[in-house]
């Protein structure tokens, strides 16, 4: 996957205590990450002793391997905790990476977008072609008996899987039928609202919309 470049001017987050990464020491880096990951809500990750080793590999990241970071993240601890505690180190280490790190979690002051989750996952699967144009939303259209060429289903049950679709929801899409039409499902979870609509054939494959609600 490619690694992506990014050339952004950055306001810190936490900019009214004039903190500078820059020119910060070590240890006025570290006192930045742990006060600001305790602000928005989490608590750090590592010790001082720790950070700088960290930070380094940490910074090197590109956006693939940002929201990697995030899903290695989720399987231990909840989406808030983790959005805090990188978005705390971005802004201490590395501010040039926050780009990367707010599509991966949503921006670091307006709070997180559910539909970063949609686009941190796309980058991972590299297909960010298939995110709409508002990056709340992605579609994908499968291979079917007379489409060879289509998106691979199996990116389709990684992004509800990740999007915490229950059961129900893809249980439908995966009895739905030609003759069914066009379908539509809605979930809750504690990571934000989403959607979906869709349609089968067997001639066409599946051709699905799910976006935050």
């Amino acid at each position: 996957m490619a690694v992506v470049a990014v050339l952004a001017v950055v306001v810190f987050g936490g900019g009214d205590d004039g903190f500078d990464s820059d020119s910060a020491t070590d240890e006025e880096k570290f006192e930045h990450y742990e006060a600001r990951a305790v602000e928005l809500g989490g608590e750090s990750s590592m010790t001082a002793g720790e950070a700088v080793a960290v930070a380094e590999s940490f910074c090197d990241n590109d956006a693939d391997e940002m929201s990697g970071r995030v899903s290695l993240g989720l399987a231990i601890r909840e989406l808030d905790e983790v959005r805090a505690e990188i978005i705390a180190k971005a802004e201490a280490y590395c501010p040039d990476v926050l780009p990367l790190v707010e599509e991966a979690v949503g921006d670091t002051e307006s709070g997180f977008d559910p539909g970063s989750r949609i686009r941190g996952l796309a980058a991972t699967l590299d297909v960010r072609g298939n995110v709409g144009s508002d990056g709340g939303s992605i579609s994908f259209d499968t291979e079917g008996s007379d489409d060879v060429s289509g998106d691979a289903y199996t990116n389709v049950v990684l992004m509800l899987t990740w999007l915490e679709a229950p059961d129900r929801v893809t249980d439908r899409i995966e009895s739905t039928r030609a003759l069914d039409g066009t379908q539509e499902s809605e979930w809750s979870t504690d990571n934000g609202n989403f959607a979906a609509f869709w349609t089968y054939h067997p001639d066409d494959g599946l051709s699905i919309t799910i976006y935050t609600d």
